[in-house]
């Protein structure tokens, strides 16, 4: 978080704005740059992405995040790949139990 807020500082200041001027022109509060910029906060996606647009750079630059491709040859090395092939063997499981648990009541009572 320290780093946005160095950043915002960074990018205000080499386009020759004052907290002032930045917040005017996104719509937000003089306080509210003063707080991004001491990273006490952080803005909301709209106010970001308003923050990406006035700069010219992209919401990925603003914030600093790396976006990773998904790597289709290897599910097992993708985390939501996981969950989806987990959920089916979990579903599987139940039944199985259900079915194991329902047969016992049948034959001994």
């Amino acid at each position: 978080m320290e780093y946005f807020g160095l950043k915002l500082q960074t990018l205000r200041k080499k386009a020759s704005m004052s907290q002032d001027d930045l917040a005017e022109l996104i719509g937000v509060s003089r306080q509210a740059i003063s707080k991004w910029e001491r990273s006490e906060a952080l803005p909301d996606l709209y106010n970001a992405k308003k923050l990406a647009e006035v700069f010219s750079i992209t919401l990925d630059e603003l914030m600093d995040i790396e976006i990773k491709s998904i790597d289709k040859t290897n599910p097992k090395n993708n985390k939501l790949s996981l969950a989806f092939l987990t959920v089916p063997a979990v579903l599987v499981g139940c039944a199985t139990i259900f079915g194991l648990i329902q047969w016992i009541v049948n034959v001994f009572v």
